[in-house]
């Protein structure tokens, strides 16, 4: 992560998780996301899709950490893989990009 922190990252938390960020509109939030001074954790079901907008914006924004996983969010282990992504992580900023959308700052036993 940059050592400058956007105010947006102040408000939002330093990373935001976007479940559906490879393609589309999902893709395109992510890099709008990282513009603004977030670090990035990308959920998606399709590995393909995913690896090339996570090169994407590690290319148009070489100071972001961008991190990616290919989850089926159906899983049962989904939420112990999203964990093992972010690992220690704050996680302030999180998208789902399904129609239904929260931000705001969550605690990681909540």
């Amino acid at each position: 992560m940059a050592a400058e922190t956007s105010e947006f990252a102040r408000q939002y938390g330093p990373m935001a998780l976007v479940c559906g960020g490879s393609e589309g509109v999902g893709a395109e939030y992510a890099m709008q996301l990282a513009g603004r001074g977030l670090d990035l954790a990308l959920i998606a079901r399709k590995s393909g899709p995913l690896e090339e907008t996570a090169a994407a914006i590690r290319a148009a924004h070489p100071e972001r950490e961008v991190l990616a996983r290919s989850v089926d969010l159906t899983a049962p282990d989904a939420v112990a893989a999203i964990r093992d992504l972010t690992g220690t992580r704050e996680v302030g900023h999180d998208t789902e990009l399904d129609g239904r959308r929260h931000a705001g700052r969550h605690d990681r036993d909540g």
